[in-house]
């Protein structure tokens, strides 16, 4: 399922949260704040989510997960809660589903999507288990791989720019 949030509504979104986390920083100051602004954490740390899932963004993803996780547990420390987390929430879960997309459109993107999802990114490609560290050689590469020797072969060296120059 494809996010269906426009450009616009996630500036509305990002604008809901900086009017909420200005609000809590308000309450913040009035001994009230400190018993409201629970309940409008645990409402945005339940609605949040939520919403967001109808509206088909993946929460699967252990770093969306980590951040959103991260904002609730942070809105419920005092002193803490005086940060913009949500909005720094919002604004972190926007920029990677825009980054999924954008991936999505590339050629090959989707699968690297999914392999980089499902945490694959560590596994050992064919070029980490050559014996020889570094470039690939070159196509006219006269060395052994292991002792950088020159191999006996029957063709003639290349010529570098230092011979080809007229000799004075």
């Amino acid at each position: 399922m494809a996010c269906r949030l426009t450009k616009t509504r996630w500036r509305l979104l990002v604008g809901l949260f900086v009017i909420i986390d200005i609000l809590q920083i308000v309450l913040d100051f009035f001994a009230i704040g400190v018993v409201v602004n629970r309940f409008i954490d645990i409402a945005i740390g339940v609605g949040l989510p939520l919403f967001l899932r109808t509206q088909g963004v993946k929460l699967a993803n252990p770093k969306r997960m980590l951040a959103m996780l991260g904002a609730f547990v942070g809105e419920m420390i005092p002193g803490v809660d005086a940060l913009p987390l949500w909005t720094a929430d919002i604004l972190f879960t926007w920029s990677t589903v825009k980054a999924e997309e954008a991936l999505a459109k590339v050629p090959g993107g989707k699968m690297v999507a999914e392999a980089n999802a499902k945490g694959q990114e560590g596994q050992e490609g064919p070029a980490q288990n050559s014996p020889r560290s570094g470039p690939p050689p070159l196509p006219n590469d006269t060395s052994s791989p292991d002792t950088n020797m020159p191999i006996n072969s029957p063709q003639p060296p290349e010529r570098s720019m230092q011979d080809i120059r007229p000799r004075v």
